[in-house]
């Protein structure tokens, strides 16, 4: 048997990422660069133990949060993790292959997290 890596079609992956709304938030520009450095290598360090499925694809972020976030907070407090995933699959997060859908859960009792799907767009036709 050899040591090769079968490459997967879907990968799913759940970041321990508390993610906040950059809008509304007022804070000191270093901490928010230290946040978003963080949150990239959280999100490539989690990726990096599979291998990435071929192109087009889906990229599903969801939110798991105590309080509900609008469209426009939802979209950017993603930024980060967006741009580690396209960095990942190497493309850019603007690039036409990649489709980015983002979706919350609302649950007080669980603790913040990311959860990152990742799926060969082919699949879904």
């Amino acid at each position: 048997m050899t040591g090769t890596i079968k490459r997967q079609k879907r990968i799913q992956v759940i970041l321990p990422i508390k993610t906040v709304s950059l809008s509304n938030r007022r804070e000191h520009w270093s901490k928010r660069q230290r946040r978003a450095r963080t949150e990239r290598l959280v999100t490539v360090g989690m990726l990096n133990v599979h291998q990435a499925p071929r192109g087009p694809w889906l990229v599903e972020l969801t939110r798991w949060g105590q309080r509900e976030m609008d469209d426009d907070n939802l979209r950017g407090c993603f930024k980060s993790i967006r741009d580690a995933v396209a960095w990942w699959l190497g493309v850019d997060d603007k690039d036409p292959r990649v489709k980015f859908a983002y979706s919350q859960i609302v649950d007080r009792k669980t603790n913040p997290a990311v959860v990152v799907r990742i799926t060969e767009r082919g699949l879904m036709d």
